[in-house]
Parts: structure tokens; sequence; C-alpha cells
């Protein structure tokens, strides 16, 4: 649901905000004394840079920030805010109160991918040899085209592998063009025959029927906002974590909000699903997996 979108951002915000914090020790204060400390931790390490430019609208970021994640883990589903609340206040804290929905990007949502065949996706994927990642649905794995160009390869379990109808119906819906979102770049259907043991005769195999879904995205070699928060010699400034705080909330608000037909809950919202460019731009990923493997 959207509302455990929200919960789950608000667990995201709070780790980029809390950073090497002590988490032990903010897991026993209420709401109101979370923001206070972080606030006050912010504000301390803010003062010990020198002639820092933007102090206090950084600091009054940071209590927005935490304000937010707090309301977003509300227990009861019913009090936590809106994507459209959250962008509100995070761009009040920034135009100061001037903030319009016009200010947010909308994206695209018709341009055209390409099919691909197995064929092509096994050649330039080295027959799926370089595994980027996988989860109890799929495997990604890092594929390279002969003029240098890198992507994605997200190949569906056989056991989760739909038909070609509703197969495109999922590649339509996730076909989005947004800066904070994974843009998808191509899909492969393919039915095909794969060897698999004979169950009367285990010295034989036999030609069995399956159907290979695939799709393909833009690739990014700083991977995901896990690596970065788990990197202790990589310490993010504060302008950096507001960035990528900022950006999520702005991809989440476009799958609740900006989608023409009907909302897209994410379902994954956390670190290791949000992947970052050379920018540091956050660009959400993943959103397709609870469509693709509902049955």
């Amino acid at each position: 649901s959207e509302a455990s979108d929200i919960f789950r951002l608000g667990v995201v915000i709070k780790r980029i905000v809390i950073g090497t914090m002590d988490y032990s020790s903010i897991a026993d204060m209420d709401d109101r004394e979370c923001v206070e400390h972080v606030h006050k931790t912010w504000r301390r390490r803010l003062q010990e840079i020198r002639r820092y430019p933007s102090f206090e609208a950084d600091c009054q970021q940071v209590r927005t920030c935490i304000e937010i994640a707090v309301a977003c883990t509300k227990r009861d589903p019913r009090e936590r805010p809106l994507m459209k609340d959250i962008i509100r206040e995070l761009y009040e804290v920034e135009t100061r109160g001037n903030y319009t929905s016009s200010q947010i990007e909308q994206g695209i949502h018709d341009y055209e991918v390409r099919k691909f065949s197995l064929k092509e996706l096994e050649h330039i994927t080295g027959n799926f040899s370089e595994k980027l990642g996988q989860d109890g649905f799929s495997a990604v794995y890092k594929g390279k085209f002969e003029y240098g160009e890198v992507i994605a390869v997200k190949r569906f379990d056989k056991r989760l592998r739909k038909p070609e109808q509703q197969f495109e119906k999922v590649v339509n819906i996730v076909k989005l063009e947004h800066k904070n979102i994974v843009r998808l770049t191509g899909y492969c259907y393919e039915p095909t025959k794969v060897p698999v043991l004979n169950d009367k005769n285990p010295d034989m195999y036999i030609l069995q029927d399956v159907i290979e879904n695939l799709l393909c995205y833009d690739f990014f070699p700083n991977g995901s906002l896990e690596r970065i928060l788990d990197d202790k010699s990589c310490e993010l400034d504060w302008q950096t974590r507001h960035k990528i705080i900022r950006g999520i909330c702005e991809g989440l608000h476009h799958l609740h909000v900006g989608c023409q037909d009907a909302p897209i809950v994410h379902e994954g919202i956390k670190p290791t699903n949000i992947l970052l460019d050379d920018g540091m731009v956050p660009k959400l990923g993943d959103f397709c997996t609870s469509m693709a493997v509902t049955p």
C-alpha cells in the first residue's frame, strides 16, 4: 500500500539523516526527543565547519527531514503523511513558503523501449555470466554492447514468468522516465526450450518449454545507497544527504501522484533499491518486482 511505502521511506530518511549516530540511544527516545537530539547533533557538527555558508538553512533542513521521517514511521498508517505533503514540507523550507506543485518534475510516460531477443541478451551478458545482484524473484546481470554502453538485465525466475500479454502490461506500467527513477531501456519476452532431467530416466534430458521474461535498465556503477551508507570512509556531508532525501521523495511522489492511470506502489523502498548516479542523484529501482510476480 502507499502507507507502507511511506513507512519504508521514513526508515530510509532516518538512516540517511542519523548516519553514524548511536541508533541504540535514539531508539529509546520519543518522537520529540529524537527530533531534538538529531537536530542538535547536526547543529554541532555543522558549527565545526569554518565559515559554513548556509548554517541556519541547513539546520532547518535537518529538522524538517527528521520530522518527516518520524511522521512517516508512525505506527498508525492513518497518521502518516501523504507524498504530496512530504514534498510540500521539503520545498517550503527551501523556498521559504513559496512552494507550488509546478516545481515538481512530472516525468515522461510515453517513450519507446527496445524489444530484445534472448540471443541478443545472452550475447551482451556473456551468457549471463556477471551477476550484479539477486533476490527471491530475479537475478540482475551486467550487459555490455559492442559500442560500449552498459546496461543491467533483470532475469525473472522461471517459476514466476508471465504470458506475453501480461508481461507487456507490466512493461507499459513501469515505462517511466523521471530523473529519480531508474529508466527502463528494453525488455525481452521469448518462449524457449531448456534441457531438464527426465524423471523417468535420470540419465536422459528432455526439452521443456519455458518463457523468458527480462527487463533492461540503465546501469549505475556507483551502486546502491546501501553501499554508500555502509562505507565508513565515505562520510556524506549534509547537503549531499539532503539532495538524496529530496530525490528519493520526488521519485516516490511521482509513482504515487504523477502517474497518469493509477498510483504505483513501490513496495520495496530500501537503500539496496536506491541507486546513485555519478552526481549522487538517487534513482528508485526495482519497483516493478511486485507487479511482475503477481499472478
